[in-house]
């Protein structure tokens, strides 16, 4: 048997889970408290998140973390820390504050000054106009204002270039000034005049490092990393293992922007590194182009060459200055380094809230992150709704399809991420969250290739905080605290089954940042979106695989190999303008007869470089007919009948190849899937962690057909590997009497108070708790009385409930459950006679917690609450003889 399967049977857990430990300065008593709450919920690892702390890197904060190291030693748990005092990662615990403006960020500026169309004669001081333009903000961005202290100021903007743009011809011509007067007759209307200037009095967070400027991120190290290796060096990379960083940005722009690529208002990241950089792509040129991050010419070739430049300019810098040089710090002090950076709505290609790159900004971490909070993904929120928290645009597409992609494909991709990945997950969710969607969104990344979490948060503050819920214990007021443990084990369980080896996939997606920042580009999501609702697995690769072969260990040839991965076919979401490396390569790969596909069309022209696409066998496709193009080429791992856009399916070759299955839909999946696998198999609940067998058809070599049954909400895992029958437990049986069981005796009580019950009363099922008591959060116990034999064979199902459910018979418990159907074999505790039969439903604390007046959290909550309470379905017995 495989030998991770038999440690998981014997009770041998992998830990894969690290939760933020939100610090405010607590008692010693309530932080060792925490410690054992976090131990106990099945988690042996801790990020301690320093955000809420009034004394970060201070005597309160080294006492508070004292405290914490010496329970974590205790009972060996390892620690992470988060890695500034203030969000995002980057306040270098106030050092930017204080420093030298060189050190600080920058940002370039344009400003339009020609005036009125019929004006020609250009007349202006130019010292009015160096100025960063002011920015419209959005209702996020004021309400954050708001609620931050004022930014530091400097008014020491510098004038860079005045230029003239002629945007039919094409010309660009930098002007002189006199005494800081411009004084031109603009030949023609076309002409419009820029003037560009530096600043470091734009973005949100002015006193945060430049993430292009090795010194100022050097300040992170030094007042962050360094001083908690000066008090704990005897503990790095024992039970301190490493540091986290939260969103880390280049800031330019407003703060959380939206829709903001190359060529909207917006100042513009900037650092004395890159205008090094820029001198050396460009000469002196950059001065003259600068306006062309903000307008277009006739020539978009130009401006995509320039954009192109800027940005792979940016990213570059980033990767070496931040990510890297962090990165480095941490693997020469004994520790690791993981975190995220903003995903959401395509940031991971812009600058602003996000670092411009995706796959450059996690060079120099040790696991590819992303995180899934306040709503991303959501059951059937593929599509819907198109409008999120704060009146934000929703792409769900991008959250469903292309978010977990990100981290999966880096992990796999990059040699140094050993296949690690990592989401932060389920915060800022709002209370109505509870264990029905934390499984639906654990299951959603494991089965798309993510086994590591951070999951958000456990809160020692004292009850109810309504910073950023739900939290998982909430000082014992949280009634889903337990099965919340039972969810982390499960997540464990599962997360370690796809580690240690890699995901098998088909087809390889090309990343799509390149072409954005060029002009016109489909973003990569698309085409996973149509691929993965046909069940033929991808991932997304940047065009650095190829630029950089040595360092992902690429090979070309009649396949695409990358690290591990090996694809049998390139697909190339429309890109108005490609890079001359990526062109090359492609020609490369269609001269051994590799498949190289183009969606919606071939780029109108490269964008730096000189090189041209061999046009000869070039394959064009629609994106709606992209799927079935690769199905008839043969293209696609396996196939399921009948076909289903919602079931999710990983392929994971480890000791054994490993099948995760995943329903994302409504209605349960009966069907066949056919695997191109030989040999003996089994089935795997990571859940209730059992064996069962399976219904599998040796068809033909390399290709077994096997019978599947998933309920939406649940998993199954399918193990090429022998098998000791012995082992293998018995499949849930509903064949027998059936019997409704509609009279109880109901009783509740608050998670604080547990197990003292309260307020019995008669009910009949389902119940309506929630429209009696619409406040009421906390357990609803089920009590009723059957008559049964001792070991007679009685099967019980709860069809629905609100939501955790624990059963007992006897005052024996069988166990916690979170998604329906829930069902369990009463058997083994029953006695001849009469027995008790008694179901423990678990709430959650949105109905209690709906009167908070907090603005962020109005915002993420539905003003009437919809959580439902207690079983609110049926609970019916199955007899067998």
């Amino acid at each position: 048997m495989n030998e991770k399967i038999e440690r998981l049977l014997a009770g041998q857990i992998e830990n894969h889970v690290a939760p933020f430990f939100w610090q405010h300065g607590e008692s010693e008593g309530t932080l060792r408290h925490y410690m054992q709450v976090i131990q106990d919920s099945g988690c042996q690892s801790v990020c301690i998140e320093s955000r809420p702390h009034p004394d970060f890197c201070g005597p309160g904060w080294w006492h508070d973390l004292d405290i914490i190291l010496d329970e974590a030693r205790a009972r060996k748990m390892k620690i992470w820390i988060l890695d500034d005092s203030r969000f995002p990662t980057g306040f270098a615990n106030g050092a930017v504050s204080k420093a030298v403006p060189s050190l600080c960020r920058q940002s370039v500026f344009a400003n339009r000054v020609d005036g009125a169309a019929n004006t020609m004669n250009i007349h202006v001081n130019v010292s009015d106009y160096i100025r960063p333009p002011k920015i419209h903000l959005s209702k996020l961005a004021a309400i954050a204002k708001k609620l931050s202290p004022e930014p530091r100021h400097f008014n020491n903007d510098k004038l860079i270039s005045v230029v003239a743009v002629n945007t039919v011809t094409n010309d660009i011509k930098q002007l002189n000034t006199d005494n800081g007067v411009l004084d031109w007759k603009r030949p023609s209307q076309q002409w419009q005049v820029y003037v560009t200037g530096l600043t470091n009095d734009a973005g949100a967070h002015r006193n945060y490092i430049n993430m292009m400027n090795q010194q100022s991120v050097k300040l992170l190290l030094d007042n962050v990393y360094e001083k908690h290796y000066q008090h704990y060096q005897t503990d790095f990379g024992k039970t301190i293992v490493g540091f986290f960083s939260d969103e880390p940005e280049l800031g330019n722009g407003q703060l959380y922007a939206q829709n903001n690529p190359l060529g909207t208002e917006q100042d513009l990241p900037w650092s004395a590194e890159l205008e090094q950089l820029l001198t050396i792509r460009t000469g002196d040129n950059w001065k003259k182009l600068l306006p062309l991050l903000w307008t277009s010419l006739a020539d978009k070739q130009k401006v995509a060459e320039f954009r192109t430049i800027y940005m792979d300019c940016v990213t570059t810098l980033v990767r070496k200055d931040f990510s890297n040089q962090v990165g480095n710090w941490c693997h020469q002090h004994g520790v690791r380094y993981i975190g995220h950076v903003i995903e959401d709505e395509g940031q991971h290609t812009k600058t602003g809230p996000g670092l411009g790159h995706y796959f450059r900004a996690m060079n120099g971490f040790d696991m590819a992150g992303i995180d899934d909070i306040g709503g991303q993904v959501m059951p059937g929120g593929e599509s819907e709704p198109k409008v999120g928290p704060m009146e934000r645009v929703r792409d769900g597409e991008f959250y469903h399809y292309g978010l977990a992609a990100l981290a999966a494909s880096e992990a796999a991709i990059n040699p140094e991420k050993h296949g690690n990945s990592l989401c932060e997950i389920f915060g800022n969710y709002g209370w109505q969250e509870g264990v029905h969607l934390e499984k639906y969104l654990a299951d959603h990344f494991l089965v798309n290739g993510i086994n590591h979490f951070v999951p958000h948060a456990f809160d020692p503050h004292e009850y109810p905080d309504t910073d950023c819920p739900p939290h998982f214990y909430a000082n014992g007021h949280n009634p889903q605290y337990r099965h919340f443990g039972q969810l982390i084990r499960y997540m464990n369980r599962s997360a370690s089954l796809i580690s240690g080896g890699h995901p098998v996939v088909s087809v390889a997606v090309l990343y799509h940042a390149e072409a954005e920042w060029a002009g016109k580009s489909q973003p990569y999501q698309k085409i996973m979106h149509v691929l993965t609702d046909r069940q033929i697995n991808s991932q997304v690769i940047p065009i650095d695989v190829f630029t950089e072969p040595e360092k992902y260990r690429t090979e070309l040839g009649h396949r695409l190999k990358v690290n591990q991965q090996e694809y049998q076919a390139l697909v190339v979401p429309y890109a108005e303008y490609l890079p001359a490396t990526i062109i090359e390569a492609i020609n490369k790969l269609q001269s051994v007869g590799f498949p190289v596909i183009f969606v919606d069309g071939l780029p109108d022209g490269v964008s730096t470089g000189k090189t041209q696409l061999n046009h000869e066998c070039l394959q064009v496709v629609s994106l709606d007919s992209l799927a079935t193009t690769l199905i008839n080429e043969e293209i696609n791992e396996l196939s399921i009948s009948p076909a289903d856009n919602r079931l999710r399916i990983l392929h994971y070759h480890g000791d054994n190849e490993i099948y995760m299955f995943v329903n994302e839909g409504k209605a349960p999946y009966v069907g066949k899937v056919v695997v191109p696998n030989n040999g003996s198999c089994y089935a795997y609940d990571a859940y209730s962690n059992q064996v069962f067998p399976l219904k599998a058809n040796n068809k033909r070599a390399n290709e077994t057909e096997i019978q599947i049954n998933i309920t939406p909400g649940k998993s199954q895992f399918i193990i090429f590997d022998q098998i000791d029958t012995t082992e293998l437990s018995k499949t849930f049986n509903t064949s027998g009497v059936r019997e409704v069981l509609l009279n109880w005796q109901r009783s509740q009580c608050h998670a604080i108070d547990y197990p003292e019950f309260y307020k019995q009363k008669s009910v009949v099922l389902p119940d309506d708790l929630a429209v009696e008591q619409p406040s009421f959060s906390g357990y609803a116990a089920y009590d009723t009385e059957i008559e049964a034999q001792a070991n007679e064979k009685i099967n019980l199902v709860i069809t629905n409930a609100a939501e955790g459910v624990e059963v007992f018979v006897n005052h024996q418990s069988l166990g916690i459950q979170l998604v329906a159907p829930y069902e369990y074999d009463l058997t083994s505790k029953l006695v001849d006679g009469e027995n008790t039969l008694r179901i423990e439903v678990a709430t959650t604390l949105e109905r209690e917690r709906s009167q908070d007046d907090n603005l962020f959290e109005k915002e993420l909550m539905n003003h009437q609450p919809l959580s439902k309470s207690g079983i609110t379905g049926k609970v019916i017995l199955y007899r067998t003889k």
